[in-house]
């Protein structure tokens, strides 16, 4: 159990290296299995591409705080995006990364990147809003520490896909985030608030669950569980790609806020999504 805590909190040598280089994979794959499956993208726009799938939110949200992107300050990363995507494009390792042990392999150690990415930029957020009460009446800022981390996890998509991505809902990894987030942001960071006391209060009613670990070590270690529970099962060899851990929680809120449907516009339940579709059409 101790080696899997420890994975789980990235706490284990040369973790920085180890992991960027597994989501340098996981870009050059996505556009590789993707985009680029006939192999008939032009190679600078599948290696742009890659790069932006797989750091799109360390290269992207940091603007947002005019602090200087960190892509462009690790050799290590920048180059593992090269080699990456020549590996997956250019050699017979791409049959490795596509086998079963591959993919688990790179889901496993990319979903890492992101639990460690949602811990550094929620607390980025609330670093530089440390000691401003929010504006709704609590004693830490609510929205950013919880908003940033969430535009990490989805920057890559979102200029993949641009806002097409939006289309059919909240994304997947949008909803994924915005949870654990939220719950890193008050476990951690409220110390007096009445949300954060409560949570620890909780959590510390349970003998051991803390594997005697610090606060933040243990908020970690909560959201890296999840977030490599929710990757696995979405394998095709588990669940599948609709797996959620957090669908009951999406229908419980749209329940209690009436937001089934539109204000004033009734669907009939048998109505499928075709004929709503051929309605349309015939229009």
């Amino acid at each position: 159990m101790e080696y899997i805590v420890s994975y789980l909190t990235a706490d284990f040598p040369h973790r920085d290296k180890f992991v960027g280089f597994f989501m340098a994979l996981f870009g050059a794959q996505t556009v590789a299995n993707g985009r680029n499956k006939n192999r008939d993208m032009a190679w600078f726009h599948a290696l742009f591409l890659s790069a932006c799938v797989g750091y799109g939110g360390s290269i992207f949200t940091p603007w947002m705080f005019g602090r200087p992107i960190s892509l462009f300050f690790n050799d290590f990363n920048a180059a593992s995006i090269f080699v990456a995507f020549y590996l997956m494009h250019y050699t017979p390792m791409v049959h490795a990364f596509n086998s079963f042990p591959g993919r688990l392999s790179i889901t496993m150690l990319s979903t890492l990147f992101r639990a460690t990415g949602v811990k550094s930029f929620c607390t980025i957020a609330f670093e530089a809003s440390k000691g401003t009460p929010s504006q709704l009446g609590y004693d830490i800022m609510i929205i950013g520490p919880i908003l940033f981390p969430t535009l990490l996890g989805n920057m890559g998509a979102l200029f993949l896909n641009g806002l097409d991505l939006l289309k059919n809902g909240i994304p997947f990894a949008f909803q994924q985030t915005l949870f654990n987030a939220t719950f890193y942001h008050f476990f951690v960071h409220d110390k007096d608030g009445i949300i954060g006391v409560t949570l620890r209060d909780l959590i510390n009613t349970v003998p051991a669950i803390k594997f005697g670990l610090s606060d933040d070590k243990f908020a970690l270690l909560v959201v890296s569980t999840i977030m490599h529970i929710n990757a696995i099962m979405k394998m095709p060899e588990f669940a599948g790609s609709k797996f959620t851990l957090f669908r009951p929680i999406g229908y419980i809120l749209k329940t209690i806020f009436f937001m089934n449907s539109y204000y004033g516009i009734q669907i009939s339940n048998n109505e499928t999504k075709v004929s709503k579709e051929k309605k349309v059409k015939t229009n």
